[in-house]
């Protein structure tokens, strides 16, 4: 998605958006493409499934009970952290 765009449905300014894109860029969250004069967005699913999973596993600490509410609509790489 165009920053712009993003900007205008979170009604942030476009600095701010900026801003936090950029961490999370960093962070390898999302993936960023040239399109002319636009910056296009995309998350990375893969990063962001992973970034969960560990997240689960360090909160629940594996524990499958504690982990069965937050894991329900998760993929296989979440529940897998906590068996």
């Amino acid at each position: 998605m165009p920053a712009g765009r993003l900007a205008e449905q979170l009604d942030i300014s476009p600095s701010n958006l900026s801003a936090h894109l950029a961490v999370l860029t960093g962070a390898g969250l999302t993936q960023v493409r040239k399109a002319g004069r636009q910056r296009i967005y995309a998350a990375d699913l893969v990063a962001t499934a992973e970034l969960v999973s560990f997240l689960v596993a360090d909160c629940c600490g594996g524990d499958p009970e504690l982990c069965r509410s937050v894991t329900a609509n998760l993929g296989a790489a979440a529940i897998k952290a906590c068996n």
